[in-house]
């Protein structure tokens, strides 16, 4: 699973930097780039989020039987 997060975390950082470079793009195709980017992001935090969801219920120690 972490290697899908680093390899969206890449993507955002390649597509930011693109878009940084192209400063004098038209409004049409940052608008795009801008979409594209924040799709990455939202998808690497969903990512994020499943990951460190197992973490915790991995760390939680096993909870003590019912009494009856």
């Amino acid at each position: 699973m972490h290697d899908v997060l680093a390899h969206r975390l890449r993507l955002l950082s390649v597509d930011t930097g693109a878009l940084e470079f192209r400063r004098d793009a038209p409004c049409e195709e940052i608008a795009r780039a801008a979409c594209v980017i924040g799709k990455f992001a939202h998808e690497a935090l969903q990512d994020l989020r499943q990951t460190t969801g197992r973490l915790i219920v991995r760390s939680r120690p096993p909870s003590p039987p019912a009494r009856a």
